[in-house]
């Protein structure tokens, strides 16, 4: 009897990045780009000190969208991280187009800058509990570009935020070349049967 077979494949990638300032691709090591993928705006490159976050631009994903995305980060911190310390990240998913209405977690919302996130009125730990937890980077005590997987998850609206809270111990680099976020479609597709 013939089955069919679900199997996985990747659709248009988003690059969360310093685009519209000194991002270019990064070196084959660090690579992780897929083809040609949707540029939003993330201004890692801000020295983003220790207990400090940043925002990105809003990230608006096909109407028919993937069930699953996968989340994986490039960073590089300016000094000797701690050990297990993390680089978090969450998802600020929202049901508007409009950058400025609808936002959780007190987010100032822009559709095309990036800038830092304090959770302004409340702290930032109360407003990023507000948000989507997709997962961290555990930090290893190198100051050296280091990329991880982040995690899977499933936006359950077709707008959202991109948010890093550093809570490495460290500042991350001051050039936007050395940080790279990228949010990869999973999509489930029936193969005919054979």
């Amino acid at each position: 009897m013939a089955t069919n077979k679900v199997l996985v494949v990747t659709d248009q990638q988003f690059s969360f990045a310093d685009h519209a300032g000194d991002y270019t691709t990064p070196t084959a090591t660090n690579e992780m780009e897929l083809g040609t993928p949707v540029d939003v705006e993330l201004d890692l490159g801000l020295a983003l000190t220790d207990a400090a976050a940043v925002v990105s631009s809003l990230c608006s994903l096909p109407a028919t969208r993937a069930p699953r995305y996968s989340l994986d980060a490039l960073v590089e911190l300016q000094a000797t991280p701690t050990t297990g310390q993390s680089l978090d990240f969450y998802w600020a998913t929202k049901n508007v187009a409009d950058a400025l209405n609808g936002n959780p977690g007190y987010i100032v919302g822009s559709a095309t800058v990036s800038a830092l996130y304090t959770g302004t009125p409340a702290t930032l730990a109360e407003a990023s509990a507000q948000l989507l937890f997709i997962g961290s980077m555990r930090v290893s005590a190198d100051a050296v570009a280091q990329t991880a997987h982040i995690g899977v998850f499933s936006p359950p609206a077709r707008y959202g935020y991109l948010v890093v809270v550093n809570n490495s111990g460290a500042t991350t680099v001051a050039d936007g070349n050395e940080h790279c976020v990228t949010l990869t479609p999973i999509v489930d597709d029936i193969a005919a049967a054979a």
